[in-house]
């Protein structure tokens, strides 16, 4: 695929993905204080891997974007989340070229938009049920809780090392922790029977891991 190509995708998933995350922003009071700042972080761009991952595993798998919208939309609303906490810890003056939440507010409103963004992404894997069946829904809540754990893991090392001033950490320990922290979903909720042996789908590659670029990436924009 050219990059040409996958740039265009990736827009595509991305507008798609931004669209839905409107559905899931309450039209109520605070406005100013909460519901307004929660498209702020998404809809300043970036790359869309995450959700363009989701839709791209679930087209594989023979199903369609549609069924992978709610995964995706979660997904984003997750990861943005996190950058805005990740904002606040690392105090970063700067996200994809503007201000930090906590730059233009203050540090305890973008906490608490993080944590709003973080219970609205539960929605849309409520609502995914009336797509895919309640069984594979469940399971697809399983693997992001999953993914999520890793992540706050991840970020855990990070913070721990630098407040301890860890020094002896070899190639091995940043790549898990990076690992960890940009962990990338690949969901195929197209299948309804992939979920029948737990045992056999939890030694399945779950993950994207493609090691080379996948750090690359990490180490030139984790964003």
């Amino acid at each position: 695929m050219s990059e040409l190509l996958m740039r265009s995708m990736l827009e595509e998933y991305g507008s798609i993905v931004k669209k839905g995350i409107r559905h899931f922003i309450p039209d109520k009071e605070p406005r100013k204080y909460l519901y307004d700042l929660i498209a702020d972080y998404p809809n300043r761009g970036g790359k869309g891997f995450r959700p363009g991952l989701c839709f791209a595993a679930c087209i594989a798998h023979g199903g369609c974007i549609d069924l992978a919208l709610y995964p995706a939309i979660t997904l984003e609303l997750l990861h943005n989340a996190f950058l805005v906490h990740d904002d606040v810890e690392d105090e970063s003056l700067s996200r994809r070229n503007k201000p930090t939440m906590h730059q233009y507010n203050n540090r305890a409103m973008a906490i608490n938009v993080g944590d709003a963004m973080n219970v609205l992404g539960l929605a849309p894997l409520l609502k995914n049920k009336e797509k895919i069946g309640p069984r594979l829904a469940l399971d697809i809540c399983m693997e992001i809780q999953h993914m999520v754990i890793e992540c706050v893991e991840g970020q855990a090392l990070e913070l721990g090392w630098r407040k301890d001033n860890v020094c002896n950490l070899n190639e091995d320990d940043y790549l898990r922790m990076i690992l960890k922290k940009n962990l990338l979903v690949h969901l195929h909720p197209s299948d309804p029977h992939w979920c029948d042996d737990r045992k056999q789908r939890q030694s399945e590659s779950r993950y994207f891991q493609p090691h080379g670029v996948f750090y690359g990436y990490c180490i030139s924009d984790p964003g």
